[in-house]
């Protein structure tokens, strides 16, 4: 059988001359993460803003698995108790309304779960966790943890801890990552367990180790899971667990 892998989109809500299309709202989604999940043996398919907790339930019962992918916009601090940030780029309400949403139905359900950058940090705010809202500002000592120009090669080093749901996937308590974010998980989620940091601490992977599986990563291995191993291993082990999952459903 193969799984079903509900992936959730960007959004442009169309509002100025910069946007896809002025006037219109757009849903988009990069091709990597579609072509990542049909590599991994995954059915690929796109998830709008849903409207509220009943349609997030429909949406997490027709799938075997759930992707959450990151985004030109921040997570809504809104959604995890803080004032904005003065260095908080746009946000999407809706949008991160409705990921929290699929996120808790996808967890209550028991179908696995997998967040990309954004993603990550959505699953930890969905769970009851926090966000540092600018890493520059907020975390003395920090290292880049934007890269400029092309976001796919490596750009920092990350350590996984020993003993984890990723670091048994990777097979390697040390890896290194592409890095486009300027956000990262403060407070980890209630059952929510750190499984990755950069080396100035920000935090770069979680788990759920309660679910069969729930996981997160800070970096973006759909970018390279055609031609590195870690990432494509890490789509593999999502989609498996999808199946699996589907099946006992």
């Amino acid at each position: 059988m193969t799984p079903i892998i509900g992936i959730t989109c960007d959004q442009d809500p169309g509002l100025n001359d910069k946007s896809f299309a002025p006037g219109l709202g757009v849903h988009f989604l990069f091709d990597d993460y579609i072509t990542a999940v049909a590599n991994a043996g995954g059915l690929p398919i796109l998830l709008p803003v849903c409207s509220g907790r009943k349609q997030a339930r429909e949406i997490a019962e027709l799938i075997d698995g759930l992707l959450l992918i990151g985004s030109y916009s921040d997570v809504d601090p809104l959604s995890f108790g803080e004032e904005p940030h003065p260095r908080l780029a746009a946000i999407n309400p809706a949008r991160t309304k409705s990921e929290v949403e699929l996120v808790r139905a996808a967890v209550k359900m028991g179908k696995p779960v997998m967040g990309i950058c954004g993603g990550m940090q959505t699953i930890n705010v969905a769970l009851g966790g926090t966000l540092i809202q600018d890493i520059p500002s907020q975390i003395k000592g920090a290292i880049q943890h934007l890269q400029r120009g092309d976001p796919a090669p490596p750009f920092h080093t990350v350590n996984i801890e020993k003993g984890s749901l990723l670091h048994r996937i990777l097979g390697s308590e040390r890896i290194r990552v592409n890095s486009t974010h300027h956000q990262a998980v403060d407070r980890p989620a209630q059952g929510i367990i750190r499984s990755a940091w950069a080396e100035d601490g920000v935090t770069e992977g979680i788990e759920k180790p309660d679910s069969g599986f729930c996981i997160g990563v800070q970096w973006h291995p759909e970018r390279v899971a055609d031609i590195d191993q870690s990432a494509a291993r890490l789509f593999k082990a999502f989609t498996g667990a999808a199946r699996k999952a589907g099946k006992e459903g």
